[in-house]
């Protein structure tokens, strides 16, 4: 999780309690948006690297959240629902193996050796099953894309929210400043 503390603008709480509801959100919104841009190319990039066909990259987006309470989020990942189409022409969804590739997994395929060459030959990576039938289960190393790809941009990320929030701010109390002072020429 990324926290970010303002300081140093000594009207700064008058001016966002002066902005309505609405431009708070607007503001804190844009500010997650641009945050969230490097850490999604960063976690492309690392799924790039990964033995995949480009779905896992292509389907990795975010989506930007505010609450009620005035708190902005980011949620970076595989999109839910991502559709592919392969090179047969069905259509399934990418993101359902995205966890596997992140963490490693075990894969099972039928196997008419016995337990004990089971072990031998994976060096005890292996697991059999209680029925008639044995399963070799290999485990496949891990290939993270995103915890990496948050340790590396998660920098640079901050900074993207920190300057984009003061120039929404700064332009906020601009607004603010402009329409004070007709409001005082007018009357």
């Amino acid at each position: 999780m990324l926290n970010l503390k303002l300081e140093g603008v000594s009207n700064l709480k008058s001016t966002l309690e002066e902005l309505s509801r609405v431009a708070k959100k607007k503001i804190a919104r844009e500010a997650v948006v641009v945050g969230a841009t490097p850490l999604v190319d960063a976690a492309q990039a690392a799924a790039e690297r990964s033995k995949d066909t480009g779905n896992l990259k292509n389907s990795i987006g975010f989506r930007a959240v505010n609450f009620r309470n005035g708190n902005a989020t980011a949620i970076i990942g595989p999109r839910r629902g991502f559709v592919v189409t392969d090179s047969k022409g069905r259509k399934r969804v990418a993101n359902k193996y995205a966890h596997l590739i992140e963490f490693g997994h075990y894969t099972a395929a039928t196997s008419g050796v016995t337990p004990a060459q089971l072990a031998k030959a994976t060096k005890g990576k292996t697991r059999a099953s209680k029925s008639n039938r044995l399963y070799e289960q290999a485990y496949v190393l891990p290939q993270p894309f995103m915890r990496p790809a948050f340790a590396s941009a998660n920098k640079d990320a901050l900074n993207g929210v920190a300057s984009a929030l003061g120039q929404r701010v700064e332009a906020a109390a601009a607004r603010l400043a402009r329409r004070r002072l007709r409001k005082s020429n007018s009357t």
